[in-house]
């Protein structure tokens, strides 16, 4: 399996940090269940995925809940929908995770390693700081 070792930094001044381990074609709902678990977040709040380049700016958003369809009918992407590898699947390969809009909880996601290796049956807490 095609692994990805993500790098997730939580936007507050201390020093945080998470690695998580996840496979590729898992989905962005269940890396947001998995940062959630590795950072103590309850679920319940809105949440959002957005594509990044290399100075963080939001790309390509994908929340959480399901928005339905175009006018041509064509479902809007969403994290139960959205496979990880569909926004990054490389080495520095980078995402902003958004959660809670009310209180803007923000989270810096880099692929930091691409591994091979049986797939977890969850996301992977491989490492933490602070």
């Amino acid at each position: 399996m095609n692994l990805l070792r993500f790098r997730v930094i939580i936007d507050i001044e201390d020093d945080v940090f998470r690695d998580i381990l996840i496979d590729r074609t898992s989905s962005l709902e269940d890396l947001h269940r998995g940062i959630l678990a590795a950072f103590d977040f309850g679920e319940g709040e809105m949440a959002s995925f957005f594509q990044s380049d290399e100075d963080w700016g939001r790309g390509r958003e994908v929340p959480l809940m399901d928005m339905g369809t175009d006018d041509q009918g064509n479902p809007y992407p969403s994290m139960r929908t959205t496979a990880i590898e569909d926004l990054t699947s490389a080495a520095n390969d980078r995402m902003v995770y958004v959660y809670d809009f009310l209180r803007m909880w923000c989270f810096y996601v880099e692929v930091i390693g691409v591994e091979n290796g049986e797939s977890p049956e969850f996301p992977l807490l491989a490492q933490e700081f602070g």
